[in-house]
């Protein structure tokens, strides 16, 4: 993996960012933050872009990047947390889905509602396998992640998903079951990959937005 450093100017003075590059067969630069170090993110780009090309992209999108570093581990928790994109009262999760605790903490929550989640992403799956015409069935697991929301193992046949989609709004949840489905078929994200999303799920984009900005909830 290389490395590449870029500075950017800002009120503060000069920052430098650490890109750590990858090199992939796919059309479009794709950004995601490195949680385990300050000041950089992990870079897809394709064989052969040129690094002034990178450069540029990045000062034209860092503002939106930063943003999303610092939403990244803001997850509210305490008298009321969002659930499926709605903001709820913590003390009345317990009786409203049969819990065995009342969650004190995102940890706790998180452990509490596996189950649950895991339900919901089942039938989300199956119904849209059968509108995109998917034969084989997946294997779904709900993990905590760093820097995804969800991945696709076409070697193992398994659907990963971020423990913490349980926050947003069901639309924005299913956008996300689709694109992890849609790698079934396409690899990479060109045109042609968003184009299918927005055939199969219209509005994607609009959604992706929101997941990627941390909005759990739509009014859409």
């Amino acid at each position: 993996m290389k490395i590449h450093q870029i500075s950017i100017p800002t009120s503060k003075g000069i920052t430098t960012y650490s890109l750590h590059l990858t090199y992939k067969r796919i059309k479009n630069i794709i950004f995601r933050l490195k949680e385990d170090e300050e000041n950089a993110f992990k870079v897809s780009l394709p064989f052969g872009t040129r690094l002034s090309d990178l450069d540029e992209l990045f000062k034209k999108s860092y503002v939106r990047l930063l943003k999303l570093r610092k939403k990244q581990n803001k997850v509210e928790f305490g008298e009321f947390v969002y659930l499926f994109g709605e903001k709820v009262e913590v003390s009345t999760l317990k009786e409203k889905y049969l819990l065995k605790s009342t969650p004190a903490d995102l940890e706790t929550f998180y452990h509490l509602f596996k189950k649950i989640l895991l339900k919901y992403l089942s039938d989300e799956v199956n119904y849209y396998r059968e509108v995109m015409n998917i034969k084989p069935n997946y294997k779904i697991r709900i993990r905590k992640m760093k820097t995804r929301w969800g991945t696709n193992s076409s070697r193992t046949m398994t659907l990963t998903f971020n423990e913490r989609i349980i926050h947003f709004h069901p639309k924005i949840i299913k956008s996300l079951v689709v694109h992890e489905l849609a790698h079934h078929t396409i690899h990479g994200h060109g045109h042609d990959f968003y184009h299918y999303l927005e055939s199969i799920y219209p509005g994607y984009k609009y959604y992706d937005k929101l997941l990627k900005e941390h909005h759990y909830e739509c009014h859409f």
